[in-house]
């Protein structure tokens, strides 16, 4: 049960992520493309956090 949690949530974190490098690359405005993609790059890093087995510890 709780791995399909874990499974559920990263699929979730994945097309987030995707959702804003795709806003981003549609972006017109060169400061709200940066904001999105930077976005994009803090979800990956939480995504990563929750890996099990990655030996990254969490940085907040």
């Amino acid at each position: 049960m709780a791995d399909e949690v874990r499974e559920r949530s990263a699929r979730q974190l994945r097309v987030h992520v995707n959702a804003l490098r795709a806003a981003a690359a549609r972006a017109l405005d060169p400061e709200l493309r940066q904001r999105l993609h930077d976005k994009a790059l803090r979800l990956e890093g939480e995504q990563s956090e929750q890996r099990p087995g990655t030996g990254r510890a969490s940085s907040v």
